[in-house]
């Protein structure tokens, strides 16, 4: 062996590592070829499902409705609204709501068929039997648990606070702050309306006890569209 040789200098180096890279490259075109293609095809594969779906989505029935309200007197629009008013069914979900109207929490209530009853296997004291389920006249029941009985009953009778007057409803929205609403309704998309105040539905009002004959039925205008709130 000749030891006259020194160690390989940093260029020597670099070159027979670029030669290695450049060998161990030519074997696999295939690989390199696919790697350097797929994001391109990928990139190109979403600018065409943006296309779509801007094309799509910039259809008529897609956007919010605009009607001209200035009109000149050539017949040229001069200034042009859009809005819920001059939108179709199919429009309105597509409209901006600047200020939507308030509405008041409600508590979700199960329908009277599927609230709790006394059965065999659950012989709770306090619940109706089952045969209310029948003529819908199950009331709410709510369970509060706690080792102090005399504290529970205290604490849970202040959650539904019990009405002592007649309800007004000439300010529906401070009236129904004051007491606990609930409704039977599911929960929905909606634009403008809560959907335990749309015609149908009936509104609750939960009271520890329950008092017989109570209904009261008001209008309230939410917008321009009166309701009836059968309570």
């Amino acid at each position: 062996m000749d030891g006259s040789r020194g160690p390989a200098g940093f260029a020597t180096q670099a070159n027979a590592l670029l030669r290695k890279n450049l060998c161990f490259q030519k074997r696999n075109v295939k690989t390199n070829v696919c790697i350097t293609v797929f994001p391109i095809l990928l990139c190109v594969l979403l600018v065409v499902m943006q296309g779509i779906i801007n094309r799509e989505i910039g259809k008529p029935e897609y956007r919010c409705g605009c009607a001209c309200v200035d009109t000149a007197a050539d017949g040229s629009c001069r200034r042009t609204e859009c809005g819920v008013q001059y939108s179709t069914q199919d429009q309105v979900a597509t409209c901006p709501v600047p200020s939507p109207p308030r509405w008041p929490a409600v508590l979700q209530l199960p329908p009277p068929e599927s609230r709790a009853v006394r059965t065999a296997s659950q012989p709770l004291h306090g619940l109706p039997g089952p045969a209310c389920r029948h003529t819908r006249s199950c009331p709410a029941a709510f369970l509060v648990t706690g080792g102090n009985r005399s504290l529970a009953q205290s604490l849970s009778g202040q959650l539904f606070p019990a009405l002592s007057s007649p309800l007004n409803f000439s300010d529906y929205l401070h009236t129904l702050s004051k007491i606990v609403s609930g409704s039977e309704a599911p929960a929905s998309f909606r634009q403008f309306l809560e959907p335990s105040f749309t015609p149908g539905n009936t509104l609750y009002i939960v009271q520890p006890r329950c008092r017989p004959n109570f209904l009261q039925t008001v209008s309230v205008n939410a917008g321009t569209k009166p309701l009836k709130l059968s309570k």
